[in-house]
């Protein structure tokens, strides 16, 4: 992880998020991934647009990539939070850059988050993925 643009409030509590969610797909737990989600949720990545209602159909998403990682012999994951800006005090958007090493190959890519704090935790409420390099703007 590399260090923020620039401190924002809850920076520290989005950096552990992260963590744990590069932790959980590191260690190919699809409960511990969709357990970082907020329900209902909207998810754009490569396998398309979903909106999530519940968490058996969430856990299924990532059960699934879980095992797609796994062939591709998933070794790593990193993460580098390229901007964090605050819409209420209890919301954030931030734009993170990824690494993920593979056997063959790295992927890099971006996603933009909408991140939600309930009963002081954040979770992930969107996810959306486009593509961009790891290294910050």
């Amino acid at each position: 992880m590399q260090p923020l643009p620039q401190q924002h409030p809850s920076a520290t509590a989005l950096t552990s998020l992260l963590n744990d969610y590069s932790a959980a797909f590191l260690a190919l737990d699809a409960n511990m991934i969709a357990k970082l989600y907020r329900l209902p949720c909207a998810i754009v990545d490569a396998d398309g647009t979903q909106v999530f209602q519940d968490y058996n159909s969430l856990h299924a998403k990532f059960a699934a990539n879980c095992v797609q990682l796994q062939q591709l012999g998933v070794s790593l994951v990193q993460f580098q939070i390229v901007a964090i800006n605050t819409l209420s005090d209890t919301q954030a958007c931030m734009h993170v850059a990824w690494r993920v090493f593979l056997a063959e190959a790295n992927i890099d890519f971006r996603t933009l988050y909408i991140c939600h704090q309930q009963k002081q935790q954040w979770q992930i409420f969107s996810a959306n993925v486009y593509p961009g390099a790891f290294t910050a703007i």
